[in-house]
């Protein structure tokens, strides 16, 4: 019952590397058999900061090159982009906002570097070799291709940070796969939209509804992404995948 209460939830920030160090320093304590930094050394080594983001927060993820972090929120009709760089320079200026446990919270103004508003029910993101980045909408349901500025995006020739276009995909998309769409290297020029159900699209064989595939052509710049093929799959929701290059 609270889960959505809030307008704005809590991207966490580790430093890993000192989380690293600590450990292997035994600043430890053991809990069920693992050893765990407690809250009291994590708040004293400065390892975690907070960072506001709105609504019910879903899917985070890290553009190609490392300098922005995409957030969307179940119920938040944006995707919201922070910058890794802003983030430090947040976390140096130091901050006097705390949360009741005593863990900085840094300014939202400070830490994002841009907001578009792509559709209904954003979840996941993944990225494409030209700049482009690719949210499905769970509630619209559609896959909005939005242009990424900054360095990330030097390639694209629309302007930064706007959405570009959607396609329809049906029904109730959850996950998005690109050909390694969400590593250093994209090389996608096609998209699988992971639908949660299928519903009339195809003979029901069961006591179950099938899940659904969608190919989607993403090779063209603009507006002109092209759906190719449609897939029934069996019983399970499907959940990430990845697409790699077979000489890899």
């Amino acid at each position: 019952a609270g889960a959505s209460q809030r307008d704005m939830d809590y991207l966490h920030i580790i430093n890993l590397n000192k989380a690293v160090e600590l450990a292997s320093l035994g600043k430890t304590k053991k809990i069920n058999g693992f050893n765990v930094i407690s809250l009291d050394t994590t708040i004293a080594e400065n390892l975690l900061y907070f960072a506001p983001e709105p609504k019910s927060p879903h899917g985070v993820d890290v553009s190609p090159g490392g300098d922005y972090m995409v957030v969307s929120g179940k119920l938040d009709p944006h995707v919201t982009i922070y910058s890794f760089e802003k983030i430090l320079q947040a976390i140096n200026k130091d901050t006097n906002d705390k949360d009741e446990y005593g863990i900085p919270i840094l300014n939202f103004d400070d830490v994002v570097e841009a907001q578009i508003e792509v559709g209904l029910g954003p979840l996941h993101t993944q990225f494409d070799h030209q700049g482009y980045a690719y949210t499905s909408l769970f509630l619209e349901p559609a896959v909005a291709r939005w242009a990424m500025g900054g360095p990330s995006g030097e390639k694209n020739p629309e302007p930064d940070w706007s959405l570009v276009s959607k396609i329809p995909v049906q029904y109730n998309v959850g996950h998005i796969a690109v050909a390694e769409g969400d590593t250093v290297s994209p090389d996608g020029n096609y998209l699988v939209s992971l639908n949660k159900w299928a519903i009339d699209r195809f003979v029901s064989v069961g006591p179950l509804l099938p899940q659904n595939f969608q190919l989607i052509d993403i090779s063209e710049q603009g507006d002109n992404m092209q759906m190719l093929y449609d897939m029934p799959i069996g019983v399970g929701e499907p959940h990430y995948a990845q697409i790699i290059k077979a000489d890899k």
